[in-house]
């Protein structure tokens, strides 16, 4: 078993290293906190990745927290105008009896029906501006969570079961029935906005300073009020393993300019994470993500072709494509928090798996395959021409301008 190799100091200095990236991170094993990062640019990221954050920054706010938690007593007591009317019941009392009113009736009709009764009824209207706003903000909120695909519950709280608990608390509340019967509106003017803030139930205001967060973000588009955001609920780890691998993935590419580093966010749904492009050449960056040569040049995959095995890509933890001319080549590195020696030894192995599996695929002939270790070995002889160097952290970031 490989023994815990760090202390909760080791760990908050591997944060720090890299805290102004942390927000790109979405994969699954992450934790919302309430520790202030500072972001000092969203890079050149997408459009597509620049909404994915808003959706899921938006969803973990404080303001839409607390919409959510005030949610079913607001729906208790929405507010509502009373309209007065008289009707002409037959056989049975809808509100109050005006009996002046039903004596009257009765004698215009002869008087001889009993069941006649004019009554004094008071309805309550939901449709005003307040609770349209409220319907819009509902109605938003379910469709930026459609969007996610976030179903499955989870045990541990990411930040994905926060959003799925929203999920199902507003998809309950749409069932309504006093919501059905609000005007759907199309956009909030400025005076609809005002009502609700200054109406009585306070917890109308909750609902404004939600939709002001909404406005801002996904109307107005306003990327220093993401910034803000992000900044104030920053994404963490809880796997020290995955803290490792996007620390060495991190360290790799923050040498860059701006001006030559294209970034994605790091999810699984992302085709490549990081590209630079600098003196007429590209690099790809690829963090837990296989390029298609990798699948259809896999060795281990091909025998899908004569087995009913059921076989998926294995990837390693980082690849690097190198395109130049037309030509591209890659290099393979896997990265192990570890400083126990048999721990490292399978690590070894495992590599020397993925060059045989790869070995159609055009490798950067200089150490194409690099193993990236916590600590635990040294070099005992200079080493030229292998196919698998080992370093260690302290190494890596003495030579990972070379690795690129």
């Amino acid at each position: 078993m490989n023994k815990e190799i760090w202390n909760e100091q080791i760990r908050q200095d591997i944060l720090e290293e890299i805290k102004e990236y942390l927000y790109l991170y979405l994969f699954k094993e992450t934790k919302i906190t309430n520790v202030y990062s500072s972001i000092k640019k969203l890079f050149n990221l997408n459009d597509t990745d620049i909404l994915t954050l808003k959706k899921i920054h938006f969803l973990l706010s404080l303001q839409v927290k607390d919409f959510i938690e005030i949610l079913p007593q607001l729906i208790r007591n929405l507010t509502h105008s009373t309209n007065k009317e008289k009707i002409k019941s037959i056989g049975r009392i809808q509100g109050q009896i005006n009996w002046n009113k039903t004596y009257k009736k009765r004698f215009e009709q002869g008087y001889n029906d009993k069941s006649l009764y004019i009554c004094n009824l008071r309805q309550k209207q939901y449709d005003l501006p307040e609770n349209q706003l409220l319907k819009y903000l509902l109605k938003n909120i379910l469709e930026i969570l459609n969007t996610l695909h976030i179903k499955e519950k989870v045990d541990i709280d990411y930040w994905q079961d926060t959003i799925k608990n929203e999920y199902i608390i507003i998809k309950h509340i749409n069932k309504n029935i006093h919501l059905q019967n609000i005007t759907d509106i199309s956009h909030i003017p400025p005076k609809i906005l005002e009502k609700t803030i200054k109406n009585r139930n306070n917890l109308y205001q909750t609902v404004a300073k939600c939709y002001k967060l909404y406005e801002s973000l996904f109307i107005k588009n306003n990327k220093q009020e993401l910034i803000t955001l992000i900044e104030k609920q920053i994404l963490k780890p809880l796997n020290n393993n995955q803290l490792y691998e996007i620390y060495i993935f991190f360290n790799l590419i923050n040498n860059f300019n701006n001006e030559h580093l294209k970034i994605g966010l790091l999810h699984p749904k992302n085709d490549y994470t990081a590209k630079i492009r600098k003196n007429n050449k590209t690099i790809n960056i690829y963090y837990q993500h296989t390029p298609n040569e990798f699948k259809t040049k896999s060795k281990y995959n091909k025998l899908n072709y004569y087995y009913d095995l059921q076989i998926t890509t294995k990837q390693p933890d980082i690849i690097i494509e190198y395109e130049e001319n037309n030509k591209k080549t890659y290099r393979i590195i896997e990265i192990k928090r570890t400083k126990d020696p048999n721990y490292i030894r399978q690590s070894i192995y495992k590599v020397y798996g993925y060059l045989k599996d790869y070995e159609e695929i055009q490798l950067k002939k200089q150490y194409p395959a690099i193993l990236i270790i916590w600590d635990g070995i040294k070099i005992e002889k200079e080493i030229k021409n292998q196919e698998l160097i080992i370093l260690t952290r302290k190494e890596f970031l003495k030579y990972k301008e070379k690795i690129l």
